[in-house]
């Protein structure tokens, strides 16, 4: 789950900050980058869900009116 690995990245990151490592501003930079990359991921992911649903609510409902449209098509051609 990449949601997973990206919560042991951060921790690890945080991790060797609390320790003092020596490169602690690359990995708050670094940290700070794949964070922000993740938060506009996991935004997009939301989106292209919701895009999903809405589309197959979409092709659901003009499965349901498809049948009524052809009735009524059928009766308009008879009068």
């Amino acid at each position: 789950n990449v949601y997973v690995n990206i919560s042991r990245i951060m921790s690890v990151g945080n991790r060797l900050l609390e320790s003092g490592h020596y490169a602690t501003q690359q990995i708050q930079q670094i940290s700070g980058q794949l964070e922000q990359e993740w938060k506009a991921f996991a935004a997009a992911l939301d989106e292209r869900s919701t895009l999903l649903e809405m589309s197959a609510n979409f092709h659901q409902k003009t499965d349901q009116v498809r049948p009524k449209c052809a009735d009524a098509y059928l009766l308009y051609k008879i009068h």
